[in-house]
């Protein structure tokens, strides 16, 4: 007589090992978070980039321009004394957002009407001028890509508007991974206000196993400089284990058959 298989409680424990261990996702973007500083031209750290007077340490952020000062990123299409808005701001930072690239060595004039503070990510984020005069792209190479395989680009934005202007404005990113070009959502920042961070992910499928990713700030109007933040930058596989929802449905259902067994057993 054939009986039906129905495996023990115990014998489902590897099971719901494998169910429940998920893999570490690896980031394969290097210094998403802007905290890997090189001396460089802006030596000591906290210097100004490209200043017409020299390096100086009065600075805190600075702008980065295409010197690799923040390592892994450039600024394309710009260099010394392009007066890009292109800034890295440091933690905490509220004034001489820019450092002191265009306001000389005594004054950290530039500051936003409201600053959004930290992201979720934390410490250093870098602040873009959305305006097509001044914006250029932000880029990094990421590699170690499987071709075909989908990725997930993901990042926090938020707004703010430059102090001295007014005026509502929209912000966002264009993002450039490979040949795919995709943007985050708008956001729509009230005069002289802020648009707190919140988190953007983006599906991109690789064409090849080493890609560059873009950022490039876009805003409007131009003429009221609507600054786009951006941190926390990650590149991940799009991840096939299943959600913990999901498995733990599975599971409850796999373990429930050996109660079902015991049921079956009892009206025989």
């Amino acid at each position: 007589m054939f009986k039906p298989f129905f495996p023990s409680a115990l014998a489902l424990v590897p099971l719901a090992l494998a169910l429940f261990s998920v893999p570490a996702r690896a980031n394969l973007v290097t210094n998403g978070s802007f905290e890997e500083i090189s001396a460089g031209v802006c030596a000591p750290l906290g210097a100004n980039c490209f200043v017409t007077n020299g390096p100086t340490s009065t600075g805190t952020s600075f702008a980065i321009d295409n010197d690799g000062t923040v390592t892994a990123w450039s600024v394309g299409g710009s260099g010394a004394g392009s007066h890009t808005l292109d800034c890295l701001v440091y933690s905490g930072e509220t004034t001489g957002i820019c450092g002191i690239y265009f306001s000389g060595p005594s004054s950290t004039a530039f500051e936003f009407w409201q600053n959004p503070g930290l992201s979720p990510d934390g410490g250093n984020y870098v602040a873009v001028d959305g305006d097509s005069t001044w914006s250029q792209p932000l880029q990094t190479t990421v590699n170690g890509l499987t071709v075909g395989l989908q990725y997930t680009v993901s990042f926090y934005q938020a707004s703010a508007q430059q102090k001295g202007f007014s005026g509502d404005t929209t912000e966002q990113w264009q993002v450039m991974f490979g040949a795919d070009t995709q943007t985050s959502t708008t956001m729509n920042t009230t005069s002289q206000g802020t648009v707190a961070w919140n988190l953007q992910q983006l599906t991109f499928t690789a064409g090849n196993s080493s890609q560059v990713l873009t950022f490039l700030a876009l805003g409007s109007p131009n003429s009221l400089q609507p600054f786009a933040l951006l941190d926390g930058v990650a590149v991940d596989p799009v991840s096939t284990t299943p959600e913990p929802t999901t498995a733990a449905l599975l599971l409850a259902g796999l373990l429930s058959i050996p109660a079902i067994r015991g049921a079956r057993r009892r009206r025989l």
